[in-house]
């Protein structure tokens, strides 16, 4: 079983956002849209927790504290600061304010800033499956094109024993991670692969093969983050020029 279908459309409920909860009229702070959205969230957050955390094995953090980042409105280039932390089994960024727990809607117009990256909500087609939306991080950006990585923690159901002869196992939430190419010009993200190293249309089969060997000499393991921006970094100042 992949990652468990959350209930209704996330809600962005930000306090401390100057762009969130003013009227149009006169510019003031409209309690009523906040308490409604706010019982909202409060019950969304009831609805989702229909699992008993503590028959699981793992987390659905990578990182569980909250830690301090920006929520970025990229319609209007306004970035505030939040205490964040990034929910990879719904795939949600969650927002402390006080003793609350909010949650960021997920579209393409909110990302985060987090642990020095960038998390941008992005169109992206996981190998042998159809395209989806969902937060995936910066590793590295060009004038050309995006590498990215997304971070997921699957929740894998347990099995009981029925026989003294057939193995048992928990429920766990299983670290996953892949890596997208992404162009500037086209819509979706392209899972990198050992069998499928993505570039851009325009890249001739020469060039293709200079890159080939760069990565057979430099040893570059495409499953590692560090190793990919370095490939990355190669193709795009030797071969795009941008240097």
């Amino acid at each position: 079983m992949g990652r468990l279908t959350a209930p209704l459309a996330l809600v962005f409920l930000l306090l401390t956002v100057p762009f969130l909860g003013f009227t149009q009229a006169g510019g003031e702070w409209d309690y009523r849209l906040r308490d409604r959205i706010a019982d909202i969230v409060s019950d969304a957050s009831r609805s989702e927790r229909d699992l008993d955390l503590s028959n699981i094995e793992g987390s659905e953090y990578f990182v569980e504290e909250f830690r301090e980042g920006k929520v970025i409105m990229e319609s209007k280039n306004d970035a505030s600061p939040a205490m964040l932390r990034y929910n990879a089994h719904r795939d949600e960024f969650e927002v402390k304010d006080g003793d609350k727990v909010q949650y960021l809607v997920r579209t393409p117009n909110i990302s985060c800033e987090l642990g020095g990256f960038k998390y941008m909500f992005v169109n992206y087609t996981p190998a042998k499956k159809e395209p989806r939306n969902g937060y995936l991080k910066i590793l590295f950006a060009a004038p050309d094109f995006v590498i990215y990585e997304n971070e997921e923690k699957e929740f894998k159901e347990g099995k009981e024993a029925t026989t003294s002869l057939t193995g048992s196992w928990p429920a766990k939430f299983a670290d996953l991670k892949a890596y997208y190419f992404k162009s500037m010009d086209a819509e979706s993200a392209t899972m990198i692969t050992k069998k499928s190293t993505p570039f851009l249309n325009a890249t001739s089969e020469e060039q293709q093969e200079v890159m080939s060997k760069y990565a057979k000499k430099g040893k570059v393991n495409f499953t590692k983050p560090e190793d990919l921006v370095r490939f990355y970094s190669h193709y795009n100042a030797e071969i795009l020029g941008n240097k």
